[in-house]
């Protein structure tokens, strides 16, 4: 994936703002040391239907960063501790039909977590 180049490398306004890359993405693996994913950054891709985050990542930014997204039905997130989210950042996910797979003993913390909470298959990392 790419980075904003900036110092802070996350990802934010995507080069896949074209319709024909935002259809084209099916899976999403973010590299580690990537601290940020900003607003927006996969909005409306289509197609995607897994997300490997990072514990690197420390802030998703809320509006609509996966928002049109709604195949997605595996989303991995490496991080023990929730980031704060809300509810607007995995607005069209069909929550019942996706698995959130997170740190062993962090199921319980993801499911109290807003924006997290409403995954009903919460899972640990084997």
């Amino acid at each position: 994936m790419m980075s904003n180049g900036g110092g802070n490398a996350g990802y934010e306004y995507a080069p896949w703002y074209n319709e024909e890359y935002r259809n084209s993405i099916t899976s999403v693996i973010i590299e580690e040391g990537i601290s940020n994913i900003g607003k927006y950054t996969f909005y409306q891709c289509n197609n995607i239907v897994s997300i490997i985050i990072p514990g690197s990542i420390t802030d998703i930014s809320s509006g609509a960063t996966f928002t049109g997204c709604r195949k997605i039905t595996k989303i991995i997130n490496h991080r023990a501790i929730p980031q704060t989210i809300d509810s607007s950042v995995f607005e069209d996910i069909d929550k019942s039909n996706c698995t959130l797979i997170v740190p062993a003993g962090s199921e319980n913390v993801y499911g109290a977590a807003e924006g997290w909470k409403d995954f009903v298959d919460i899972k640990p990392i084997q």
